[in-house]
This record gives structure tokens, sequence and C-alpha cells, in this order.
């Protein structure tokens, strides 16, 4: 009896741990920074502790996520107004309305056409530098400066038009939000 609950134990832990290896191998693969500067930048710190203690975090990397609120350019530097916002785990900036301030992002060197785009999700991993003076990009208060060591711009999302429409319920809109009113129901 002890020998086949033993049995059972084993098979049980021959199941589980490949799934917990591909569940782990799956986590780290998921951000969208590189892995040497993830493992660089220090554990997630919610934003007010960092722009409160920021003696304690200067020249540290951090990794913080959110929207696009504006861009300046300066001869062949950068800097974006980032509208801060938690991130998931998959290091996706999470709504709006969870945001708990704003920091600005200096890069040296061009990037992307996206970069120039309002409310565009971004991840960036950078280097504390201090704070943006006030009244800096859209900053109403001094806020947060990073350097950057690497910005993730997430692509606009592009409906499939081969895709069926869903229906919220009868006589609603489709959920792709279509101008047209839905027909299926006469």
């Amino acid at each position: 009896m002890i020998k086949l609950e033993v049995i059972k134990l084993e098979v049980i832990k021959l199941k589980v741990i490949p799934f917990l290896l591909m569940a782990a191998i799956c986590a780290a693969a998921c951000s969208p920074l590189s892995p040497e500067v993830t493992r660089e930048a220090i554990p997630p710190v919610p934003y007010p502790e960092i722009v409160g203690n920021l003696d304690a975090y200067k020249g540290r990397t951090v990794i913080l996520g959110g929207y696009t609120r504006g861009v300046k350019a300066v001869k062949d530097e950068i800097y974006i107004t980032v509208l801060q916002a938690p991130l998931n785990n998959l290091d996706e900036p999470k709504s709006k309305t969870l945001s708990q301030g704003t920091f600005v992002v200096w890069h040296k060197g061009p990037l992307g056409a996206e970069a120039y785009e309002e409310n565009r999700p971004v991840t960036v991993a950078g280097v504390v530098e201090g704070l943006a003076p006030e009244g800096f990009g859209k900053c109403p208060e001094p806020c947060l400066l990073l350097k950057s060591r690497e910005i993730y711009i997430r692509p606009r999302e592009i409906r499939d038009p081969m895709q069926v429409p869903l229906h919220s319920g009868y006589g609603q809109q489709d959920v792709w939000d279509s101008p047209y009113p839905s027909t299926w129901y006469r």
C-alpha cells in the first residue's frame, strides 16, 4: 500500500516538473526586453517608491512602462514623456487609470516613427538619473528622468478583416465597434 502511494507521488512529480520548467522558460521569454537587461534591473518596485527614495535608486536600472504622451527631439537626443502605468507579468503596461505619475526617458540616437505617436504602450529599461525639471515635456511637476538602455514600443493592434464578427447581444453593435448597426437579427 505504501509502495503504491510512493509510486503515485513519483508519477505526479514526473508530470509536474516538465510543466514547471516550461512555465519558467515561457515566463523568462515573454519579456520584450533582452534577458541581460532584465537580469541587471532591480526587482519590480512601485513607482512612488522610486520617486520618493530617488537617492537609493539613482544609477540603478529599473523597468517601467506606460503610454507615450509626447516627444521632444534635441539634436541627436530624444526625450519621451511617458504616463506611467504598472506592468503586468509580460512587462506590458496595464490601464492608464492605474497611473501613479509621469516620467521622461532620455534616449540618444534615432527612434522609429512609432515613438512619436501619442498613447502608444511602451516598456522601458533605463538608469535612474534624477528628476526632470518642472514643465519639461508634458510633466506637470518634476518627474523621474531615465537614461534609456532599451525601449520597446508596442505595435498597434490590427484587426483581421477575415475574422468573423462577434455579436454582443440582440440588436447590439458588433464587438468590432462598427459604425453600422448589426443586421444579424433581420
